[in-house]
């Protein structure tokens, strides 16, 4: 019997899913628009990032028809019962709401992106979004054209202050987004609450012993998303009492959201270009 910890959901990031043999055939099977998947740049970018749920939305399919793909080459699965809801009405009424409100944006007021030449090298067009997200006012709309859904995007900028769908169009994947009214609630630059402890504060009240057991690793020279994938695969294997100090060359932004949802907490030092140090710990 295979362990749950073997067990794929839709939850279940897609980067774990395809490192099992036929798994990118199985998935391609399914819809052909995971044929991306044979890219290993796309793969390296994207696949860490996306979900099980979100690929059926990217591939236009249901979670159970993943499921049942996986399921034929081997993997164990596990389905979660789901009966329909008015608020499932609701959803698709505040989405064609919100394309209309879209619509109505003075062209002049809304950023454009084409993501696809950052993809096609390989690199992170993330920064360039945030730089667009940083420069826009309330009632602004945001527009990042892509080859594919990127699904991960919507709630990372949900974090910033933007409301946003995406939409298929002829010449790929519109994420589109409205810049909603300012808040006072204090969101870090990268879409989540930082940590403000000082370094040392991480490893204060935590006992003698595991006070020296700072754990550590370098990631600088990594293609993403190999140096995320290796920093929560090193929080996986510590104790809650250990803590990791990362060797970086950027701000891992992509990663932010994943140490939130997970219960850790984490300050950042820029030592100078191209040096960026983390200090990653449970939070008490």
């Amino acid at each position: 019997m295979k362990d749950l910890r073997d067990t794929v959901d839709e939850n279940s990031r897609i980067a774990s899913v395809i490192a099992h043999p036929g798994a990118i055939d199985a998935l391609i099977s399914v819809s052909g628009r995971f044929k991306k998947l044979r890219n290993p740049v796309l793969r390296k970018v994207m696949a860490g990032q996306v979900t099980i749920a979100m690929a059926a939305r990217i591939g236009g399919v249901s979670t159970d028809d993943i499921l049942d793909s996986l399921e034929s080459v081997g993997l164990s699965v596990r389905r979660s019962p789901r009966k329909i809801q008015e608020s499932d009405f609701a959803g698709q009424q505040d989405n064609e709401a919100f394309l209309e409100q879209y619509a109505g944006i003075e062209p002049e007021r809304i950023h454009y992106l084409d993501a696809r030449p950052f993809m096609e090298k390989g690199q992170e067009p993330l920064s360039k979004i945030l730089e667009l997200v940083a420069q826009m006012e309330p009632g602004d709309g945001l527009c990042v054209l892509n080859s594919f859904a990127p699904e991960p995007l919507v709630p990372l900028l949900r974090k910033k202050g933007l409301e946003g769908t995406i939409v298929e169009t002829e010449d790929g994947f519109e994420a589109r987004f409205i810049r909603g009214k300012k808040t006072n609630r204090a969101i870090s630059e990268d879409g989540i609450n930082q940590s403000q402890s000082r370094p040392s504060a991480l490893v204060r009240g935590r006992s003698e012993s595991a006070r020296s057991v700072v754990l550590r690793i370098n990631v600088v020279g990594l293609a993403p998303p190999e140096p995320m994938m290796k920093i929560l695969s090193k929080l996986q294997e510590m104790r809650s009492s250990q803590c990791l100090y990362v060797y970086h060359e950027r701000e891992p932004r992509f990663l932010f959201p994943h140490l939130a949802e997970q219960g850790y907490q984490y300050c950042i030092s820029h030592k100078g270009p191209g040096d960026v140090r983390l200090l990653i710990g449970r939070r008490p």
